[in-house]
């Protein structure tokens, strides 16, 4: 599952877990994501991944546009 986030600035993503494996795209702006009890700032052309079951969360520096995939898909996301 494919997935694109257009995020305003200071938008925070709590922390939790989930049993798909997750990866991530930064196309533009700039977030710090936490993963596993790790921070790290990103922007445009960085990656992320988080685990499954692994704790993870994020916030928006700046606006900013995600592509996050996830494998397999989350149910909580299909229309």
């Amino acid at each position: 599952m494919i997935c694109r986030f257009d995020l305003e600035t200071g938008v925070e993503i709590p922390s939790h877990s989930h049993p798909q494996s997750q990866a991530g795209y930064i196309v533009s702006g700039r977030i710090c994501i936490t993963v596993g009890g790790k921070s790290q700032d990103l922007g445009p052309g960085d990656s992320y991944s988080a685990p499954p079951g692994v704790l993870h969360s994020a916030r928006t520096l700046e606006k900013a546009v995600v592509v996050d995939t996830f494998s397999p898909p989350r149910d909580d996301y299909l229309v």
